[in-house]
């Protein structure tokens, strides 16, 4: 386990041929609730998109199930989390780059 919030948990898993994948999985408490089966596919969709066009989004390999509960397959991308990163500028006063685009054009 990667990480554990409310609605989701983050797990890092050997894909075929050692690829490392990261999964987001729904919480149990979370997988009946239609409103958030939705907001999880249209997260998945929104990161298929994003990642074809801006190099700093992980690529969303596919909607599936894991250990019964919906789930998203995405790219494993080694580093620090986004939040982790945001504190550092913060207590850098540095807060002026999250104004800028990450996205290649």
């Amino acid at each position: 386990v990667i990480h554990e919030g409310f609605s989701t948990t983050v797990y890092c898993v050997q894909g075929l041929e050692d690829i490392k994948l990261a999964v987001k999985s729904l919480n149990d408490m979370c997988s009946d609730n239609d409103d958030q089966i939705s907001r999880f596919e249209n997260e998945f969709a929104i990161s298929s998109q994003l990642s074809l066009q801006c190099n700093s989004v992980r690529s969303a390999i596919s909607m599936s199930e894991f250990d019964g509960f919906p789930a998203i397959l995405l790219q494993w991308v080694t580093g620090i989390t986004l939040s982790r990163w945001i504190r550092s500028l913060h207590k850098r006063g540095n807060s002026s780059h999250l104004s800028e685009g990450g996205c290649s054009t």
